[in-house]
């Protein structure tokens, strides 16, 4: 097919099959749809499917963790793009789960330190 609406034919694959409850099918093509338009330059694409990617897993699976990871993706195309407006949209309407800004984060576990000891 056409590269450059490859990544618009699984974005629609993805809601087909969110549509029809097959969830699995679903996260794949929106995955595929998003880094598809990414590596393709079609960063406003791009956006819009991390969007609905972002709402499938919060709103119909109830993945709030990697539904959030897929908005604030959301928001950084759109930033990118340009469209302050729509970034801040998407912001405002979830910003009841994103993280606290005094929440912590920290490293992963390296497991124990082997320093040499003389």
């Amino acid at each position: 097919g056409n590269p450059n609406i490859q990544h618009w034919v699984c974005l629609l694959q993805a809601e087909w099959a969110a549509f029809q409850d097959r969830q699995h099918i679903a996260k794949r093509n929106y995955e595929t749809a998003i880094i598809v338009a990414a590596r393709s330059g079609f960063v406003k694409d791009a956006a819009l499917a991390s969007e609905r990617y972002g709402e499938f897993l919060v709103n119909e699976l109830g993945e709030q963790e990697d539904g959030i990871y897929r908005l604030e993706q959301a928001v950084r195309y759109y930033n990118e793009w340009g469209a302050k407006g729509k970034a801040e949209q998407i912001e405002k309407k979830y910003t009841s789960l994103w993280p606290k800004p005094d929440v912590i984060v920290t490293p992963c576990d390296n497991g124990p330190s082997y320093e040499s000891q003389n």
